[in-house]
């Protein structure tokens, strides 16, 4: 059975997806950067269930980052802005994640050194999205600084390999070779975000967003209801503005996206209650993706599940690397 890691975090993202029901916003616009033409690979080490990697800002400073395809714009935390000395732009942008909007007062462009890939521009809004998700912690020296979103990433193919913790930035238009046993699984059309259709036995297809910073698969509240008989565990969430409310765990024999089938999972779901409006988007977390090599294919509107043949070792959710920290205050 799939185990709920960082439960705690999780449950905050899901009390925000819970509050604020709002439709998708549009991507803003971004100025065009060169193409990649190289591969950026880094490796990553979980944070209460982010996968969180070190990278070098404006060539001299060594800031935690974070990614997800669900985000629409790319973020950075103020105060590491201002301690880059990076040079904003006053005007706002509106962006959308975990299908709620926000707003971030100023721009900037900042200089990303992933790797062993070189530099790469990106803009970013200035705000500090940790402390929408969870105030508590956001407060952590360790908490990832910065958010890469989808104007950034739909440059690659973002390629997870979780046996070996490596993530790939591969240029976009790079021809992928398809290993023996690669499941090829294409994007719902229409979707604001990258999405594929999901199933688990004894409720119809869904549809759910490819989320990387989701350390659980959530379901959303129709298929929830279908499977009420399947031993439904409660668990109480308190919102950020102090409201109540709960989501729903719940066992599921198998989860299959296309032909890649993951069994005995665990995953949780969302129930309209109280002063909440319910959760309205489903995610496919990293309790299913961990079990492939996957590569989000932006180019090619696909993912590409590769059965991972080694175990793989899930490092403790606290653990923290040598150089786990936002570069302004190392533990």
């Amino acid at each position: 059975m799939q185990v709920i890691r960082s439960a705690v975090f999780m449950l905050s993202i899901l009390g925000v997806i819970a509050e604020l029901a709002c439709h998708a916003a549009p991507a803003p616009s971004s100025v065009p950067t060169p193409e990649p033409q190289t591969v950026y690979a880094v490796g990553y080490r979980d944070w209460e269930g982010l996968p969180e990697f070190s990278v070098f800002a404006n060539g001299t400073t060594i800031v935690n980052a974070t990614l997800d395809p669900g985000l629409t714009f790319s973020t950075l935390k103020p105060s590491v802005a201002k301690s880059l000395k990076v040079a904003a732009d006053p005007s706002s942008v509106t962006f959308a994640f975990l299908n709620n909007h926000f707003t971030a007062p100023a721009t900037a462009s900042v200089n990303l050194g992933i790797g062993n890939g070189g530099v790469l521009p990106v803009n970013v809004g200035l705000i500090n999205i940790m402390a929408t998700l969870s105030p508590v912690m956001a407060h952590r020296p360790d908490a990832p600084a910065i958010w890469l979103g989808y104007p950034f990433l739909k440059q690659f193919q973002i390629r997870f390999n979780p046996s070996s913790h490596l993530i790939e930035f591969i240029p976009g238009t790079r021809k992928t070779k398809l290993k023996a046993g690669a499941m090829v699984v294409n994007f719902v059309k229409g979707s604001t975000a990258p999405a594929v259709s999901v199933t688990v036995p004894g409720a119809p297809p869904f549809t759910a967003i490819i989320s990387v910073t989701s350390p659980v698969t959530v379901l959303p509240p129709q298929v929830v209801a279908k499977l009420a008989g399947r031993s439904p565990m409660q668990i109480p969430v308190k919102l950020p503005d102090g409201s109540e409310t709960h989501v729903e765990g719940i066992n599921v024999p198998s989860l299959e996206v296309g032909h890649a089938k993951v069994g005995d999972m665990q995953v949780l779901g969302g129930e309209a209650g109280g002063s909440a409006t319910g959760i309205p988007t489903a995610l496919l977390g990293m309790d299913y993706l961990q079990h492939f090599r996957f590569t989000i294919d932006f180019a090619n509107s696909r993912l590409i599940l590769e059965p991972i043949t080694v175990k793989v070792i899930s490092p403790s959710t606290n653990a923290r690397s040598a150089d786990a920290h936002d570069g302004f205050n190392p533990h």
